[in-house]
């Protein structure tokens, strides 16, 4: 499998989290979304991740390719039966704070007579708003394997830090706890945004 990514994707890190933490082959591809390129043959969207199967049949978003991940290991599954919709509902909090920040990172980064203040504020209220529902249920994020939920917030934290701010860290104490724990994992340091270069493993 060829996963079409980036490294400062935390949709594709949990994807490669994912993968590492269930011993899935794959194989990374950096690709550029702001320009054609190979993904436009894949993903009309030209988002990322986006895996590309052994046949060439494509498959995205992140939350679609960890259910596909699911059907190629013979571990735990990343998405129990119990607790099915708990789960979901977790792992979407860890996705909804990886597109505020994305989406607040985008409108900083625009030009200074095209960006909006208002914007930015309510984006960042968004994310104090779920950084403090994750403090809330930080407690269930326990067990091993790592599940779909665990693997989403710790990505989604992360991102935070790398996108952000760490000073999240200090007002959610329990949070930056059991984040430290789950960012020694040799998962999430060999997933690290500020890698140079692609990964894979297995094969």
């Amino acid at each position: 499998m060829k996963l079409l990514n980036h490294a400062t994707s935390p949709f594709g890190r949990k994807v490669i989290v994912a993968c590492l933490e269930r011993s899935i082959t794959f194989e990374e591809q950096f690709v550029d979304t702001s320009k054609a390129g190979p993904l436009d043959e894949f993903n009309p969207l030209r988002q990322i991740p986006t895996l590309v199967l052994d046949g060439g049949q494509a498959i995205f978003d992140s939350g679609v390719i960890l259910t596909y991940l699911d059907s190629v290991h013979r571990g735990a599954p990343l998405l129990p039966a119990n607790d099915r919709l708990e789960i979901l509902t977790r792992a979407r909090l860890g996705d909804g704070l990886m597109e505020s920040v994305l989406q607040r990172i985008m409108e900083v980064r625009r030009p200074a007579t095209e960006k909006s203040e208002a914007f930015i504020l309510k984006m960042e209220d968004r994310i104090w708003r779920v950084l403090e529902r994750i403090s809330a249920v930080v407690k269930s994020l326990t067990g091993e394997p790592l599940r779909t939920d665990q693997i989403t917030i710790a990505c989604a934290l992360e991102y935070v830090d790398f996108r952000f701010t760490s000073g999240w860290r200090e007002k959610f104490p329990g949070t930056a706890a059991w984040l430290t724990g789950m960012s020694v994992r040799s998962s999430m340091v060999a997933s690290s945004p500020q890698r140079t270069g692609p990964l894979s493993a297995g094969g």
